[in-house]
């Protein structure tokens, strides 16, 4: 019971000094550069997803364009890149917040917290199924053995 309440505070505890980040409202608030870790959420440049799963900013995919105009690049629709992360030659997915190719994906940028309790959830169903099955399969063993036992005893009664 007390390690019960040692959880409960140390878990309240996380969650409130848990960082913004944490408790993201939109999920490409949690994106941030693959290689210079810039983050999508207070940054002006475009940030794409790469073919090979990696999320690169603009600044990075094409450092050779930076020059005095770091916040004007942009990535075309279906534009192709060498990722500076895996050198994989790939097809860029431009990462905005009204995206409409994001949608397909966008269980990939929620907050660890809700994929958590989801994936909690379907374990508590999946391991209660189990549980049912097992006693389902325990039940019908058990009733197949006294069947198995009356058999055996009507045969000797018979040989007898």
């Amino acid at each position: 019971m007390e390690e019960d309440q040692n959880i409960a505070q140390d878990h309240a505890q996380n969650e409130a000094s848990a960082s913004p980040r944490a408790t993201a409202r939109h999920p490409l608030e949690l994106v941030v550069c693959g290689r210079c870790q810039r983050d999508f959420a207070t940054s002006q440049i475009a940030f794409s997803l790469t073919s090979c799963s990696h999320t690169i900013c603009a600044a990075c995919l094409f450092p050779d364009q930076l020059g005095n105009n770091i916040n004007q690049l942009q990535i075309q629709p279906g534009q192709k890149a060498r990722c500076p992360q895996c050198k994989s030659a790939c097809e860029l997915l431009l990462l905005d917040y009204q995206s409409k190719e994001l949608d397909s994906l966008r269980h990939c940028f929620r907050p660890s917290k809700d994929l958590i309790d989801e994936l909690g959830m379907a374990l508590e169903f999946q391991l209660s199924n189990l549980i049912e099955q097992r006693n389902f399969f325990r039940t019908k063993t058990e009733n197949q053995r006294k069947v198995l036992k009356s058999f055996a005893s009507d045969i000797t009664k018979a040989r007898g």
